[in-house]
């Protein structure tokens, strides 16, 4: 009796975590986002999967080619930037290098930087630069 308990709790605490990994995906500024900055601020590089939490937030339509985005020679490409961009006066260098990377253009390499450096960065798309244009003069 009791070793029947103990399975069904077993696969219970099996789908919940199942489960909350699959809303990571679903809202990834409050339930990712937030442990990448602090795991980014430890010193540690990002992920293949936050790399693509982070494409998938910030292009609606997902593509076959993000495989490539995230394959192991553009991942390192991808946290050398990061790494880079928390040294002071390097942020344009680290924003350029992103955007060399397959895929990553400006909003997409200021969405890596903004979730990585909240504090520091933040998203650059056309929304942004419409909005800069009515104040121009």
């Amino acid at each position: 009796m009791e070793n029947w308990f103990f399975k069904r709790l077993k696969n219970w605490r099996d789908r919940r975590a199942e489960l909350a990994r699959g809303l990571d995906c679903h809202d990834p500024e409050s339930r990712v986002f937030p442990v990448v900055a602090k795991r980014i601020q430890k010193g540690h590089d990002l992920t293949k999967r936050d790399v693509l939490l982070i494409l998938k937030w910030k292009t609606p339509s997902f593509k076959k080619s993000y495989s490539q985005t995230v394959n192991d020679d553009n991942m390192l490409k991808i946290n050398k930037a990061v790494r880079d961009a928390a040294k002071a006066g390097s942020e344009v260098d680290a924003l350029k290098a992103l955007d060399e990377v397959p895929e990553i253009g400006l909003p997409v390499a200021s969405a890596i930087l903004t979730v990585c450096y909240p504090h520091k960065f933040t998203i650059l798309d056309i929304r942004l630069l419409g909005i800069l244009a009515l104040y121009q003069d």
